[in-house]
């Protein structure tokens, strides 16, 4: 049987691939695989970003204020909650921004406010009680300021000075004459100036520090706080009792004689611990008006959401969380705290009492508690800070008391002076030097 050439010739070995091509091959599949894979991540990426920018949204509409600006401590708290905690830098951070931007903005408001107490102190100054349009002018003043948003909102705040009980004041001292407008004119005066210069020193992160004899007193007048003289320029007679007392009041009579040196440095040393203690006051004060300025402390003029908020911040959990992080209102409740020693050492001075009868006043001990806690309204600390008064006065007695209680006590012999002891000389010895006499 002849052969077909055609079937030997169509035969073909095994085919052996290249492998450069194997390995073309395979890288190209891997990036494939590579590249959908990165498309896939971006794609969960950008729904993960659009899912948490629309989380954010609402989590910042819940925490806009009514006033328009965020409560970044809800803000916080809801995201949380929701499991976007580490948001929680990028909040800190804007917070901050907006404190800046807000103290910035309150202190030009309220440097503009100062400026307009001046102009109103000014004014008054210039109102002749006598003349027939003293009231009128007055009215006019007083219309003016309440109609400026930024001044009324300051004097219903801060002193509850509303139009409307303005208004039935200067009506009823209008009835009054001359005298009536006069006495006005005094108090509202002294008011405006009291409110520039608090306004002054304050500078929203300033404590008030208050000059000799300085008074703080509120726009209707009322006084508020008065430091006392300074010993260089007192005067040479006492004030009248319906005058307001100072700071601290006068100490009890001293035991050694009237005009001798010891009792010239005695009333030296106690003139300069009152400045001191009114000096000490004015401090706190201006810490207790910044913390009320960043409504950290509650108040009757704010809302209620506002004032469980300032109640759960001035809390010792909310406390301590603040020191955590070092906010500056938890920096000036602190320096509230450490104030109450220094208080103690200007009042015992003041007073000349001792350390016993400073710690056994009930009185004293319940006004420093008052006096050092934060968790009050400011309302509550201007009311706290008007019974100094008393409560020096209530120290003054215990130490009189005590003072006659000593010198009631028998240390002498039962036959009185012992023979050839001068009285006089008796009289100042102590119970140490009196003994050596009975042997």
């Amino acid at each position: 049987m002849a052969l077909d050439p055609s079937i030997a010739m169509g035969f073909r070995g095994a085919q052996i691939e290249n492998p450069l091509e194997q390995y073309k091959r395979a890288m190209q599949a891997q990036a494939a695989q590579q590249q959908n894979a990165l498309m896939q991540m971006q794609i969960a990426q950008e729904e993960q970003a659009r899912q948490e920018q629309n989380a954010l949204r609402g989590l910042y509409r819940e925490a806009v204020t009514p006033q328009g600006t965020v409560d970044y401590n809800k803000l916080t708290a809801a995201a949380a909650r929701r499991g976007l905690g580490y948001l929680t830098p990028q909040f800190e951070e804007a917070r901050a921004a907006q404190d800046t931007r807000q103290m910035a903005s309150e202190k030009s408001r309220l440097n503009i406010i100062r400026s307009k107490a001046e102009d109103a102190r000014d004014y008054l100054a210039q109102i002749d009680p006598a003349a027939p349009d003293a009231a009128e002018r007055i009215m006019a003043l007083h219309e003016a300021t309440h109609a400026d948003p930024d001044m009324n909102s300051y004097l219903v705040k801060n002193f509850g000075a509303t139009a409307e009980r303005g208004r039935a004041e200067i009506a009823r001292i209008a009835q009054g004459g001359p005298q009536a407008i006069a006495q006005y004119l005094e108090r509202a005066t002294t008011g405006a100036a009291t409110v520039a210069e608090h306004l002054r020193q304050q500078e929203l992160d300033k404590p008030i520090l208050m000059t000799p004899g300085q008074v703080l007193v509120s726009p209707e007048g009322k006084r508020i706080y008065t430091a006392p003289p300074s010993p260089k320029a007192a005067p040479a007679q006492r004030q009248p009792a319906a005058a307001p007392a100072a700071a601290a009041p006068a100490a009890a009579p001293a035991r050694v004689p009237v005009g001798t040196p010891a009792q010239q440095a005695k009333a030296q040393a106690q003139s300069e611990a009152k400045i001191m203690l009114s000096q000490e006051l004015g401090t706190v004060l201006g810490y207790y008006e910044n913390l009320n300025d960043m409504r950290a402390m509650p108040s009757p003029s704010r809302t209620a959401p506002e004032n469980i908020l300032a109640s759960v911040r001035s809390s010792e959990m909310g406390q301590g969380f603040e020191r955590t992080v070092a906010t500056k209102a938890q920096t000036l409740r602190d320096n509230i705290a450490n104030s109450r020693q220094r208080l103690l050492s200007h009042i015992k001075n003041a007073t000349g009492a001792s350390a016993q009868q400073m710690n056994s006043n009930v009185e004293l001990q319940t006004w420093l508690n008052a006096l050092t806690n934060p968790r009050q309204s400011i309302e509550t600390v201007r009311e706290t800070l008007g019974q100094l008064d008393s409560v020096i006065a209530g120290v003054e007695r215990q130490v009189e008391k005590d003072r006659q209680k000593t010198d009631k006590k028998p240390s002498e012999p039962s036959g009185g002076v012992p023979t050839g002891v001068d009285p006089a000389l008796w009289n100042v010895m102590t119970p140490e030097e009196r003994a050596l006499w009975k042997k």
